[in-house]
């Protein structure tokens, strides 16, 4: 997905310091989690600030994920979110207040199908995977593909690995 954006960025389709809703209105509208009441209900406030693709690149947009951040979890938790609308969550900070891993990347291929009209697995297909001879990549991989991913693992606190099942929605 940065490849691809970077190529736009070349080309000149996107712009680093163009703001995410010129090519996405509804990235206006998130608001940012300030935290909870006493009654666990979210509390959020406006943006003041003027998220851009630079912020989505560079993962300082305030957006994160809930399985790194104990409020966007229970932010989505609250607000009943499906794992696969991560981009639904609100921003924790203003943009390019702080670094935080999270959903920009999944906000920025948004940027790339609504630049280009096409999905982002054709676009990548396209520019990316064809060029390097990548045959076998997918977003949605096949049984026979499942069967080869690589396994993931997660550290223990003896300092050992233990084996762990990642599904991407």
């Amino acid at each position: 997905t940065t490849v691809v954006a970077l190529q736009f960025i070349e080309e000149g389709v996107l712009a680093l310091d163009q703001p995410v809703a010129s090519w996405r209105a509804e990235y206006a509208k998130l608001p940012i989690l300030a935290g909870f009441d006493d009654a666990g209900t979210p509390r959020l406030r406006p943006a003041s600030d003027v998220p851009t693709l630079h912020h989505l690149l560079t993962h300082t947009s305030g957006l994160g994920y809930p399985f790194m951040d104990g409020d966007l979890a229970r932010y989505a938790e609250v607000a009943k979110l499906d794992p696969a609308e991560g981009h639904r969550l609100p921003p924790r900070f203003e943009a390019g207040a702080r670094w935080q891993y999270g959903v920009s990347t999944d906000w920025l291929g948004m940027v790339i199908e609504a630049a280009c009209g096409e999905g982002l697995d054709a676009v990548c297909q396209s520019r990316v995977f064809a060029p390097l001879g990548m045959t076998d990549t997918t977003f949605a991989p096949n049984p026979a593909q499942r069967a080869r991913v690589a396994g993931m693992h997660a550290r223990l606190p003896d300092g050992g690995a233990a084996p762990i099942s990642l599904e991407a929605p």
